[in-house]
């Protein structure tokens, strides 16, 4: 289902979801698709072809995670000159997988927020 494909590919190429806000806005993503000659055919009316290209377009967003504050892990930075950077780490599990949340916000009032996947599943069997 592509419910379950999503999540997969969000972990293997996280890169092409960095378009998607932290704040629940839905974005429309392409995703395409590759096939190998033969792997994939479409029956036409002049017999079957193969397909080399596909794309998924899906609609995604992020949905918010709350962490306990007493949870985290927190580190305050500050500069000679005053500037003071916060930075918190929260551990917890998405998918069945560790995962590491990362707070960072400096004294310009800029946020980053960052999602970190710390290990691989272990292995069953």
């Amino acid at each position: 289902m592509i419910r379950d494909y999503v999540p997969l590919l969000e972990l293997s190429r996280p890169d092409m979801f960095k378009e998607i806000p932290f704040d629940g806005t839905k974005v429309d993503l392409e995703f395409p698709i590759e096939w190998k000659f033969g792997d994939l055919l479409l029956a036409t009316t002049e017999g079957k072809k193969s397909v080399h290209l596909t794309k998924l377009v899906v609609t995604c967003s992020y949905q918010s995670a709350v962490c306990d504050t007493n949870s985290g892990v927190h580190h305050e930075y500050k500069s000679p000159n005053g500037a003071v950077v916060q930075h918190t780490t929260f551990q917890t599990q998405w998918l069945g997988l560790p995962v590491t949340f990362e707070h960072q916000s400096d004294s310009s009032g800029k946020h980053k927020v960052s999602r970190k996947f710390t290990t691989k599943p272990n292995d069953e069997g």
